[in-house]
């Protein structure tokens, strides 16, 4: 996909993925036993994190994949057409390759999809009548009050990012609930009973029982990305003189363990594979896939997205 035409679609659409406002290249990252899966400019991909081979990925109904979730040995991709005016999710059986239309909407977008649990979950619509539809044999739409902007999911059901800054669950049955209130909520990540999020002044650990909310303060630039890994949880932060930092936050205790100034404009954050994965542009602008190391935060691999 050329760049010029990414950028197009980020104009016009609603809602930008973060990334995109901060500066980088859109791109999602999933991961699905050896393979690492990636949606960006270059459109689905496919890499084998042991030797770094990339395989283009199955069409989509739409030309223009804008998200991927995995959960349990199947992917989830949502496509749209120039200027979200159609949006679809395609389902994919990571170890076959086999892809089939899980869910096509010929009149509106789909802005993001996100999996957990069993379950696959997309937020679709127009302008501010956004809906987070739970994708099964049978569709259920929930109107979470306020436009859904962000979705992830876990074993508990979907967690939606709500335009007027309010985290709200949506059980397996469509019933909604919303579990904390914080300010510039954004981006969403699930683990380990916990719901974490890009927020204002940083990123946000909001207990999914209690809905106890720990804020993580990131001095001198605003998180555009969170992920919840194994080991850690990662952040990708910019600055106010526009440059990008990978942050690494201590799940338990929610304080800063370290950082590290990275290169280029990183998009896309992921801990799989025992190793750290960072998508986005390098410094010529070109698409790539970093593998960084989760201790000393240095990059020991690039793999460049064709």
């Amino acid at each position: 996909m050329r760049r010029s035409l990414v950028v197009a679609i980020g104009a016009l659409a609603l809602v930008a993925t973060q990334s995109a406002r901060a500066g980088g290249v859109p791109m999602e990252l999933a991961a699905v036993g050896s393979q690492l899966w990636t949606v960006s400019d270059v459109g689905l991909e496919a890499v084998d994190m042991r030797t770094g081979r990339a395989i283009v990925g199955p069409q989509t109904p739409y030309p223009y994949p804008v998200g991927i979730a995995a959960s349990g040995g199947t992917l989830w991709i949502a496509s749209v057409e120039s200027g979200y005016a159609r949006g679809a999710v395609t389902r994919i059986d990571a170890r076959t390759r086999r892809a089939s239309t899980a869910f096509r909407l010929p009149r509106m977008p789909v802005y993001d999809v996100c999996a957990g649990g069993g379950s696959a979950w997309a937020i679709v619509g127009p302008s501010r009548r956004r809906r987070l539809a739970r994708l099964g044999r049978r569709t259920l739409f929930v109107r979470p009050g306020a436009d859904p902007g962000w979705c992830a999911a876990d074993r508990s059901g979907g967690w939606v990012a709500t335009s007027d800054a309010r985290l709200v669950h949506v059980s397996r049955t469509a019933a909604a609930t919303t579990v904390a209130h914080v300010r510039g909520l954004g981006v969403l990540a699930t683990g380990g009973g916990r719901v974490w999020a890009t927020c204002a002044g940083g990123v946000a650990r909001i207990d999914e029982r209690s809905g106890t909310v720990a804020k993580v303060p990131i001095r001198g630039g605003r998180a555009f990305a969170v992920s919840a890994g194994p080991s850690a949880v990662w952040a990708l932060v910019l600055d106010r003189k526009q440059r990008s930092w990978l942050v690494r936050v201590d799940s338990r205790t929610a304080r800063v363990t370290a950082r590290r100034r990275m290169a280029g404009s990183p998009a896309a954050v992921l801990e799989a594979g025992h190793a750290l994965w960072v998508g986005g542009l390098d410094g010529r602008r070109g698409t790539v896939l970093l593998r960084v190391d989760r201790r000393s935060l240095v990059v020991r691999r690039a793999i460049s997205l064709l």
